[in-house]
């Protein structure tokens, strides 16, 4: 064999040696990365359910927590919002109408059971009290057009206002920070007035400017209605002027969520207790009163009224 024979024979060995290493390579390569065996993926699939699982799990008990709290929270909300206007007008209760008490219900003529600037309707152990709070409760509704004498018993207002004296619940009125006069009619601006709680006749005693404010007299009376429990609506408190023409309870609503009302009175002032009650049952909780599966809570609100 020519030397140029032998070498072509010694290259062509070389390249089937080479080509049958690169097949073994290949061969063992596919092999280790041929996958997850059956067992392998049932495995995994079933690790996969519990973690995804216990995620919803947590997810769940975040949310029914998150719902939770936010019933609370909002009856809270309801009860310190009745506390803020309780105690607002027992603050005031008196200003206005400084007599005594035993004067109160001759000036509150319109008004049956009034018996004093503070006036508490006992409830039962089952319903809830009501409180009338007589004084001066909205700032001055009107003023003087003109300078007065003492001894007037006609008064001129200013223009737009004498509606607001029109009605036989608005006739009593609190003039210039000093005296209260009763209104016995008004024709126009005009209004004749006395301030004597049962004879007329009686003029002012004091002379005053224009532009002196007037106040009007009010009693104001809280009350729970429990009637109205139809969702998204339930027992709620009320705050009546008892002069306001209402179509129904709900729009004398002063706070959602009220379904207890209590008052009691001493030489202190006035304290109030003020249950509220969440606005949907929650099913892990039973009221322990109630036995039902609303949420409640007591918010307690003291204030002493003016001095008249």
């Amino acid at each position: 064999m020519s030397q140029t024979g032998w070498h072509e024979t010694l290259l062509l060995d070389r390249q089937e040696d080479v080509e049958e290493f690169n097949c073994s390579e290949h061969s063992q390569t596919s092999h280790a990365t041929a996958g997850f065996t059956l067992a392998e993926l049932l495995v995994a699939t079933a690790l996969s359910v519990l973690v995804i699982g216990g995620v919803i799990v947590m997810m769940l008990a975040q949310y029914e927590a998150y719902w939770r709290q936010s019933l609370i929270n909002e009856m809270r909300q309801n009860s310190r919002a009745a506390a803020s206007f309780l105690v607002r007008d027992i603050r005031l209760a008196g200003y206005g109408l400084p007599v005594p008490q035993s004067d109160v219900p001759s000036w509150i003529n319109w008004m049956s059971g009034v018996s004093d600037h503070v006036t508490v309707t006992q409830g039962t152990n089952t319903t809830p009290d009501q409180l009338t709070l007589v004084g001066a409760f909205e700032g001055p509704v009107s003023s003087f057009k003109d300078p007065t004498s003492a001894g007037d018993t006609v008064i001129k207002v200013e223009a737009g206002t004498q509606s607001t004296f029109a009605s036989t619940n608005s006739r009593v009125i609190f003039i210039g920070k000093l005296e209260v006069a009763r209104v016995i009619s008004q024709s126009g601006i005009n209004l004749t007035i006395s301030t004597s709680p049962t004879a007329t006749g009686e003029g002012l005693a004091n002379a005053y400017p224009a532009n002196t404010p007037i106040e009007l007299v009010q009693a104001i009376t809280y009350s729970c209605d429990l009637a109205t429990n139809n969702f998204p609506y339930r027992p709620f408190l009320m705050r009546d002027d008892n002069m306001s023409t209402f179509s129904n309870n709900l729009e004398k609503m002063t706070a959602i969520g009220i379904d207890d009302f209590q008052i009691t009175t001493n030489s202190n002032g006035v304290t109030a207790n003020i249950r509220a009650i969440s606005k949907e049952q929650d099913y892990d909780h039973t009221d322990s009163s109630e036995g039902d599966h609303f949420w409640r809570t007591t918010m307690t609100a003291s204030a002493k009224p003016r001095n008249p």
